[in-house]
């Protein structure tokens, strides 16, 4: 795993969740419509691994909806 490409993902992510702190997407949305990747971009899986080390810091969740699985920024985390 790249860590320079798993602290881009993870910079990236915490910048869109500051701009719109109630959004939530599935790991294929976020790596394709949240991050704006260097040429050549890596795989899903390093969104995953940025993704997985937030929630660890208690930054994000994943929760379920239907049959997606759904990533958001923590819902204590909320403001409004």
């Amino acid at each position: 795993m790249n860590e320079e490409m798993v602290a881009y993902a993870m910079r990236y992510i915490r910048i869109c969740l500051a701009r719109a702190p109630q959004s939530a997407d599935t790991v294929s949305g976020i790596h394709t419509s949240w991050i704006i990747w260097p040429e050549p971009a890596p795989t899903q899986a390093t969104t995953l691994e940025a993704l997985q080390r937030l929630q660890a810091l208690g930054e994000v969740e994943r929760i379920s909806l239907g049959n997606k699985k759904l990533w958001r920024r923590r819902s204590d985390e909320f403001s409004e």
